[in-house]
């Protein structure tokens, strides 16, 4: 009588949840497409390729997944498909390296390196006419207490 239970109140869930994915897909497919759309290639030793897609089709994100962490690569655009920021991650998925982020014009707002996760050297911000608007020295572990603003 026990397993009987388990089992129908299991078979409940099953169909609740069932269910409850058949509604919510056919609610999201009446007039609403999806937001974004995944695509996933698998690699070598586990690594993925993914690839985020707005939902008019414009390439959003592109990069490497390894257990549970981006690594190599990252790329992501603003909705306009221009450049919105590019940086590496190590295999243990901190950043490192150089590191940039652009403005939907396609101007740079800010650049720097990275190292063990965390800004390393000058990082420069600037305006979206091209013009420095700040920067500040930081080497792994210790903050330079010069910040410069232009």
């Amino acid at each position: 009588l026990l397993f009987y239970t388990l089992t129908c109140t299991t078979m409940k869930k099953i169909a609740f949840s069932f269910l409850f994915a058949l509604i919510t897909l056919n609610i999201s497919a009446i007039g609403n497409p999806p937001s974004l759309t995944i695509q996933i290639d698998t690699m070598e030793n586990n690594v993925l390729y993914y690839k985020i897609f707005n939902k008019s089709g414009v390439l959003i994100e592109e990069a490497f997944w390894k257990d549970g962490k981006n690594i190599g690569i990252f790329i992501r655009y603003h909705d306009n498909g221009v450049l919105a920021q590019q940086f590496n991650f190590d295999e243990q998925g901190r950043r490192v390296g150089k590191q940039k982020y652009f403005f939907k014009n396609g101007e740079e707002r800010l650049a720097g390196r990275w190292a063990n996760g965390e800004m390393d050297g000058r990082i420069v911000w600037y305006t979206e006419e091209g013009e420095i608007e700040s920067s500040i020295s930081r080497n792994v572990g210790t903050v330079d207490k010069r910040i410069t603003a232009f």
